[in-house]
């Protein structure tokens, strides 16, 4: 795969600006969150410099320039976005002052704040079964259950997680997997929306940051040690293998691209990692920027990863 993998657009953000998360929305659009809590829409794609944390068509080569619309700023920094087909785009995003924002595009109405956590946003995630319910994640240890109706947004429940929850993902309509730490002790958990209950699936001596669906059955967690950790979600959930990273070192990010074949965000450089044999597949070194922290699918073809000067990287597999 090394030499399938092509660079088709690098976006430059504003200087010294990190990009803590992207989203993906579909081929040709990613959600960007920063420590500035930026959001908009660049329908170019063009290599140029723009402001950092907006809305990216990441590549239109018939077009030159764009024209950036629907900014929304906040004072704390965005850690996390979702989106939701409704007749109009609305993103909900999460921030680092522990409040949550939703707001429609292209329209121009003002952000309107839905809660406050008493932590910070880790993740907010839609359910994929049920496209009218969502969950945001939060370090103050809790998981709160929303649903969209067509009058705003409705808080319906709170989870209780005990301890700082860092990432989340729906695995039924009615189970959340999540990975909550403390500095010396990382769970891989399972919360019950029914049952508002949470138990325990896989520990750890160390933080876990981070889950993601590898295949129907499996999941990764990434975690402090330098592992990813494989997990097997039928019955048993064992421990089923582990990917030793690149020089032991540890990895920002982690999301998978097709069954199998993860990005990995690292200090310097980014890696894709096929689970089945085993081994890296592609790595590109990142000279000249910090660390590769934030990684997302765009297809089973594609995918885009950032670094803390605020860069985007839109790459492409060819078949």
């Amino acid at each position: 795969m090394e030499d399938r993998v092509t660079e088709v657009n690098r976006l430059k953000g504003d200087v010294n600006k990190t990009v803590v998360r992207l989203k993906y929305i579909d081929e040709e659009r990613v959600v960007l969150c920063s420590e500035t809590g930026m959001f908009g829409f660049d329908w170019s794609g063009a290599t140029r410099v723009i402001p950092e944390s907006k809305l990216f068509q990441p590549h239109k080569p018939e077009t030159d320039y764009g024209t950036l619309s629907s900014t929304v700023e906040h004072e704390y920094g965005a850690t996390t976005a979702e989106y939701f087909n409704l007749p109009e785009l609305l993103i909900v995003a999460g921030c680092t002052d522990g409040t949550m924002h939703s707001f429609k595009l292209p329209s121009q109405e003002e952000p309107k704040t839905l809660c406050e956590h008493a932590d910070v946003v880790s993740k907010v995630v839609g359910n994929p079964l049920s496209k009218d319910t969502f969950c945001s994640a939060s370090w103050d240890g809790t998981v709160q259950l929303w649903s969209i109706k067509e009058g705003g947004i409705d808080f319906t429940t709170t989870i209780e997680a005990n301890k700082p929850v860092y990432d989340a993902l729906w695995l039924t309509k009615d189970l959340i997997l999540i990975a909550n730490s403390t500095i010396d002790k990382g769970v891989v958990s399972q919360a019950d929306v029914r049952a508002k209950g949470i138990s325990a699936v896989f520990e750890l001596d160390n933080a876990t940051r981070a889950v993601c669906r590898v295949s129907e059955n499996m999941i990764a967690t990434l975690w402090d040690s330098c592992q990813i950790i494989l997990i097997d979600l039928r019955a048993t959930k064992e421990r089923v293998g582990a990917i030793d990273t690149a020089e032991r070192a540890r990895p920002h990010a982690v999301d998978t691209i097709s069954e199998g074949v993860l990005i990995l965000g690292y200090d310097h450089f980014a890696q894709l990692w096929d689970v089945k044999l085993n081994k890296e597949v592609w790595r590109n070194k990142v000279l000249e920027a910090d660390a590769v922290n934030a990684v997302t699918r765009l297809s089973n073809s594609a995918f885009a990863y950032s670094t803390m000067d605020g860069t985007l990287s839109i790459n492409k597999i060819k078949s």
